[in-house]
């Protein structure tokens, strides 16, 4: 329930099958609760009462994870990103900022 960002997907074959990304997920009354954001859907696709779901990460491969005992090389350093300051990278994450980071464009 900790993992981080990890998909929900349906057993579908082809075109009924989707995924979406789960936003929320939380217990009440003994029950798991997972919000979507149906904008997220694939291809726009619907879940349907009854499917089978199957939650995944989003690459089953290298996944680790904040909750895996690895560390990572380099740590936050930004005071100003929150709680994270000084501690290590998760050794997989959706999103690293770079700080003046030169980007050219590459001709065909």
């Amino acid at each position: 329930m900790a993992e981080g960002t990890c998909y929900i997907a349906n057993q579908a074959p082809a075109a009924a099958a989707t995924r979406a990304p789960i936003r929320d997920l939380r217990e009440e009354d003994g029950k798991i609760v997972i919000r979507i954001e149906n904008r997220e859907l694939r291809n726009q696709v619907p879940f349907l009462e009854g499917q089978t779901l199957v939650a995944h990460r989003a690459f089953s491969y290298g996944n680790l994870r904040d909750s895996d005992p690895e560390k990572a090389v380099y740590a936050f350093g930004d005071r100003g990103y929150g709680t994270r300051a000084g501690q290590p990278y998760p050794l997989w994450n959706w999103c690293v900022l770079f700080n003046s980071f030169l980007v050219d464009e590459l001709s065909p």
